[in-house]
């Protein structure tokens, strides 16, 4: 998967979009984890599983359990 983040330096958005796949919603930026140094400038993104898998159209499958065997006398 590939990320492409852009940081407007004027007003101090940033923007995050995918390649691949192309889900919407289910990257997220979070602006409270950004550190900006002299060296470096780092921040967390998030990939929310939830919002893919109902993109995908996954339905959970619940079997039902399994009785125990009776062993007759």
């Amino acid at each position: 998967m590939i990320i492409y983040v852009n940081i407007d330096k004027q007003t101090g958005q940033v923007s995050i979009n995918q390649d691949y796949p192309k889900v919407d919603g289910c990257l997220e930026f979070s602006p409270n984890t950004i550190v900006d140094t002299n060296d470096s400038l780092s921040f967390e993104i998030s990939f929310i599983e939830g919002v893919y898998i109902d993109s995908q159209g996954y339905v959970p499958r619940i079997d039902p359990p399994t009785p125990p065997i009776i062993e007759g006398p």
